[in-house]
């Protein structure tokens, strides 16, 4: 028999990777029981996949790689060549029985197809792991950097603040400027206090918003000096608690009030709206 077109078919190698049918497998067993070339053949191409399962431990020669990579490339359209009836494995004659014949078993099939898929898993593992924590790093580092930003950020108004404080500070320790306090009037909550500082040197005047409730919207506290029993305004006040602002220059005055106004100010002072006033 001509165990050439068998070998040469691609059957062999399709077995071995278990890609034949039931049947197709059947027959190539039987064929490896009955012919050693075949069996042979089987084994050399099962060696070769092994070997390139466990690379790490025995790497297979380029010529039986490339000899099995050939195979399968080169496998044709049809397996009919490599097709067997069963009858061809009887004796002929109406009274013999049909010979069992043991079905062949590769020697390691098992083994390195464990390995493969051990080796897939692993790897499909690793890539996950690294995506997994790529992404955590990801997520950590930009965490990080928003609460630096934002560290960087409290501290720059801190610092701010603390240059503020520290100019404040100066018109409390100066004895060239006479602190005026603007006292609340009787309809007014206790606790209202605006501090004037008036320069003795200088005449300029400068006022701190110590705790006046917030203006309603659309108005705006204004400051007014009393000359000669008349009130002028000396300019707006803003909504920044505890910081000294620039007023008007006034040579003479007898008094200080604050009124709520519309935004923007008012020519003369609304003394239903009157919250504080202090003598010079």
């Amino acid at each position: 028999m001509d165990l050439s077109c068998i070998i040469s078919s691609g059957d062999l190698e399709l077995y071995v990777l278990g890609m034949l049918s039931s049947e197709d497998a059947y027959k190539i067993e039987q064929l490896a029981k009955l012919f050693p070339e075949i069996k042979a053949e089987l084994d050399a191409i099962e060696d070769a996949l092994v070997n390139a399962a466990n690379e790490e431990e025995e790497r297979p020669s380029d010529a039986v790689k490339d000899q099995l990579f050939n195979r399968l490339r080169q496998l044709p359209a049809s397996n009919d060549a490599s097709k067997i009836t069963a009858d061809t494995n009887k004796p002929s004659g109406d009274h013999t029985t049909g010979m069992v014949i043991p079905m062949y078993q590769p020697k390691r099939n098992s083994g390195w197809v464990a390995a493969a898929v051990i080796g897939i898993l692993l790897a499909a593992a690793a890539i996950l792991y690294a995506v997994i924590n790529t992404n955590k790093q990801q997520t950590q580092m930009t965490a990080m950097q928003t609460q630096m930003d934002s560290l960087q950020n409290r501290a720059v108004a801190q610092d701010a603040k603390m240059r503020e404080l520290t100019k404040n500070i100066h018109f409390y320790q100066d004895t060239g400027y006479k602190m005026i306090n603007l006292l609340p009037m009787p309809n007014r909550p206790k606790n209202l206090l605006v501090q004037v500082f008036w320069d003795k040197r200088t005449k300029a005047v400068y006022a701190t918003n110590v705790s006046l409730p917030k203006a309603p919207e659309g108005k705006q506290y204004q400051l007014w000096a009393f000359v000669n029993g008349k009130p002028v305004s000396a300019g707006l006040l803003d909504e920044k608690k505890g910081m000294v602002e620039p007023m008007s220059v006034f040579n003479t005055a007898e008094a200080f009030a604050i009124t709520l106004e519309k935004e923007g100010g008012v020519p003369s002072p609304t003394v239903t709206e009157m919250y504080v006033m202090g003598k010079v």
